[in-house]
């Protein structure tokens, strides 16, 4: 029955038969074809006594908004990391996130493919070297955050900017430039 609830072409028939279900209803919340009528059902039900409800509703971009803002009154910081990282999360709700004081929260936030502009910047200037990683990783980070993080003192950032498909062509070929240097530089120590 959870594989069921799990599959993307289960029919609306089906997937409200396994949401009275108490053993499949996270499976049927954590479906991308879920309907957004069908979650707000799971949720005005089932969201007060499941925590775990909380977060497979947090993480699904179909959850509507009325349920995320819910959500993000939530003590949990499991489900306020996912939220963050939730695309559907309007930036209203993001903006909320961009100074937690939890670097899962704000890392989750880096990841998220809707970040505001405006939280790009604030979180590449972030203390947390797996921060600014996230950022460089995310592919809708802008290209002038790319280049400031293609500078970081953190190889893996400086990694995940050249593996990100937004980095511009100068910025990949001074990371090059840099590591045959310091390739030459290490042959030379060593002879």
């Amino acid at each position: 029955r959870v594989e069921a609830a799990k599959n993307p072409n289960a029919s609306l028939d089906l997937l409200k038969e396994l949401a009275d279900d108490d053993g499949v209803f996270l499976a049927v919340a954590s479906n991308l074809n879920t309907p957004k009528t069908l979650l707000e059902d799971l949720a005005r039900l089932k969201l007060e006594r499941s925590p775990e409800l909380r977060i497979v509703l947090a993480t699904n971009p179909n959850t509507p908004v009325s349920i995320l803002e819910k959500l993000k009154r939530n003590k949990n910081p499991v489900v306020r990391d996912r939220l963050a990282g939730n695309p559907a999360t309007p930036k209203y709700l993001l903006e909320q996130f961009a100074n937690s004081s939890r670097n899962q929260t704000r890392k989750a936030l880096a990841s998220n493919p809707k970040i505001p502009e405006h939280m790009m910047h604030l979180l590449a200037k972030s203390t947390s070297s797996s921060i600014r990683a996230a950022l460089a990783a995310n592919p809708q980070t802008l290209p002038v955050v790319l280049k400031s993080l293609s500078r970081d003192r953190d190889p893996l950032v400086r990694i995940k900017v050249s593996q990100n498909p937004q980095a511009p062509f100068s910025i990949l070929e001074e990371n090059l430039s840099k590591l045959l240097a310091a390739k030459k530089a290490d042959a030379i120590t060593l002879s």
